[in-house]
């Protein structure tokens, strides 16, 4: 079987540049650790470091670095209440650790990782290193001939690409999807998740992306018998390859261009292109491309008739896919799919009892602030009660002066009144009097006229 092309970068994207690019920012990334501090930036230094040199196929070397950061990022801690390292440089460390293993075919661990570089991504809300390792996960699946297990973590990764806006990671994912429909035999759905791809990293001039939906169509043109069409796209993408300087990449190349080569009767290309392509997957510890290698080569030397090492070839292909594919890797893999689960059930509930402890501190504050409120309003009703009784008691008190005062201006008034009635009588009495006596006094005094009357009258009998 032909090898197509697996996304497996944390970020989506695989290094672009000339190989004496990459060694160039790989020497000044060394240069800066020289002088670094033991803080995050040199996290993020050894990350960038491991993540150039797994692009470049130096996979022990990348995960060394993916380890110093890790232990680096495990010990530094941002907030004093929280002591659990620096989350996002940890889920960086972790995944590229789990990157080396997978592109050196060790499953199990890259599995491992990836779970574990997953709940940290997912506890911190780093959507695009969710999306990735679920693209990962997939990846894995998907090597394991699990196709059913892998589409649902593509499918997902797909829809969190796309709500972020990431192209270059939709293009990537939908080309990987595509692989799945090749290994399900559904090749129109597959040619239709390829030539998507394409079409998008065209739109964003993704070189490397180009090729690598390139390689997947001349892949898919080989299982429809086109084998010119194979062969063109393979060697379009081999180029690419070559000019970026990634080892994986070009092993994979040699090892496609290999098989089809061989369909064509091209006897010596195909032998070349076998052989260079088994060397360089050694050199970079790629077992996957070293199995794939011994199983066209031993197709070759079957169609050459040299059955010697025909068998020799095939013995080897087989040794290796064991070591891929054995019982004891695949409980592995799904002792890790289980672990995931579990710790996620697990992450799940202490967040579950997190979040009800916060609601019964809550609800304690609020019965805090309830009973608080009660005795704050009790003391403010005792205190107005205590100022009503204050003021009661001065109403009394002033109450009864102004009755006291009252019953000394009644008894007062009284007084006045008695006297006034005394003064009256005594006035009346003595009015009284004068009265009788003016009566007297005029009954007892002749009028003058009268007088004078009765003197003239005296006077004439006289």
């Amino acid at each position: 079987m032909k090898k197509i092309f697996l996304l497996i970068a944390i970020s989506g994207l695989f290094f672009q540049a000339h190989k004496s690019y990459g060694q160039s920012k790989i020497d000044s990334l060394i240069s800066t650790l020289k002088t670094a501090k033991e803080d995050t930036n040199k996290v993020n230094t050894l990350n960038a470091l491991s993540d150039k040199l797994w692009r470049m196929g130096e996979y022990d070397s990348a995960r060394n670095y993916a380890l110093q950061a890790q232990a680096l990022a495990e010990k530094i801690t941002l907030s004093p209440s929280k002591n659990k390292g620096w989350p996002k440089g940890l889920g960086s460390s972790i995944t590229n650790i789990g990157i080396c293993y997978y592109l050196q075919g060790n499953y199990p661990n890259a599995l491992t990782h990836f779970f574990k570089a997953l709940a940290i991504d997912e506890e911190i809300g780093f959507k695009k290193g969710v999306a990735s390792l679920l693209s990962n996960i997939a990846s894995i699946y998907k090597e394991q001939k699990k196709y059913t297990e892998a589409l649902p973590y593509y499918f997902k990764a797909l829809k969190i690409m796309g709500e972020i806006g990431n192209k270059k990671g939709c293009a990537s994912i939908l080309a990987n999807i595509g692989t799945i429909y090749v290994y399900q035999k559904n090749y129109s759905k597959a040619i239709e998740q390829y030539f998507t791809s394409l079409k998008i990293r065209k739109e964003i001039g993704d070189k490397q992306g180009i090729a690598d939906c390139y390689s997947s169509i001349g892949t898919v043109y080989g299982n429809l018998g086109d084998r010119n069409g194979e062969y063109k796209n393979y060697l379009n993408s081999l180029k690419v390859y070559e000019e970026v300087g990634n080892k994986e990449r070009i092993a994979m190349s040699y090892v496609n261009l290999g098989a089809v080569s061989t369909q064509l009767k091209k006897t010596k290309e195909a032998y070349k292109y076998l052989s260079d392509g088994l060397s360089l997957a050694k050199e970079i510890g790629h077992k996957d491309y070293i199995k794939e290698s011994y199983s066209s080569l031993a197709a070759l030397d079957s169609a050459t008739g040299n059955w010697r090492e025909a068998y020799l070839h095939r013995k080897l292909f087989v040794i290796y896919g064991d070591s891929l594919l054995n019982e004891e890797n695949t409980e592995k893999t799904v002792r890790a799919q289980m672990n995931y689960d579990h710790d996620k059930k697990e992450q799940a509930a202490k967040l579950e009892q997190e979040k009800k402890d916060v609601i019964a501190i809550e609800e304690k504050q609020k019965q805090k602030i309830i009973i608080w409120s009660i005795i704050s309003g009790l003391l403010l009703m005792l205190v107005f009660a205590g100022f009503m009784w204050k003021r009661w008691q001065i109403t009394q008190r002033q109450k009864i002066v102004i009755e006291r005062q009252k019953a000394i201006v009644d008894q007062a008034y009284y007084t006045l009144d008695e006297q006034k009635k005394m003064i009256e009588e005594k006035q009346k009495d003595i009015l009284d009097s004068i009265h009788y006596a003016k009566r007297i006094q005029t009954a007892l005094i002749t009028s003058e006229k009268y007088i004078k009357r009765n003197l003239g009258r005296l006077m004439k009998d006289v």
